[in-house]
């Protein structure tokens, strides 16, 4: 297969990956999803993620396995671009040909969706270690702990400190009541 091919093929299914990964735009959350989605689909030459798979195939394997990891590559690259065009940094207006991720939903929204693509992306990176853990006697403290670290670090941020406090008290409740003494 000729590498434009292997590229073109490739970023469709970056694409559709990330689509799957990212979360719909709609319920409490819709506003952020939103953000979320505008600023990693529809766009971007996906070099990261096409590099990670490429790599994968010279190995001899299946990158399509791995696809989950290539989007979470593209999702910290779009964090990283979301953040670096704030006001506070290099100010860009303009972001793949169309606004960008500040303009286009507010700074303060802009910022809550690159946080929330990292946190996302640190979930799915994180995925397959905390599987292996699970196997072990703490799989209850290591799920929730993967649950913590990705569900109230964006949600709570739009839905209240509240929500967040809780969710953190729930969890060193599970974490004293399953950890081995």
């Amino acid at each position: 297969m000729k590498p434009e091919t292997f590229l073109h093929d490739l970023g469709g299914e970056i694409e559709a990956e990330l689509s799957r990964l990212l979360p719909p735009a709609s319920g409490p959350d819709r506003v952020l999803a939103e953000a979320m989605r505008y600023a990693t689909l529809g766009g971007g030459k996906r070099l990261r993620p096409a590099l990670f798979c490429a790599a994968l195939t010279a190995l001899g394997r299946d990158y399509r396995t791995w696809l989950p990891w290539a989007a979470a590559l593209e999702m910290i690259h779009c964090y990283s671009l979301i953040h670096d065009d704030l006001p506070a940094m290099d100010d860009d207006a303009w972001r793949r040909g169309r606004p960008s991720c500040h303009v286009a939903y507010g700074e303060a929204m802009a910022i809550l969706a690159g946080d929330a693509l990292l946190s996302l992306a640190a979930g799915i990176l994180a995925r397959p270690l905390a599987q292996a853990a699970m196997r072990g006697t703490n799989a209850a403290v290591v799920g929730i702990l993967a649950a913590a670290l990705y569900d109230p670090l964006w949600t709570g941020a739009v839905l209240g400190v509240l929500d967040v406090a809780l969710a953190l008290a729930g969890f060193l409740a599970l974490v004293m009541w399953k950890a081995p003494p």
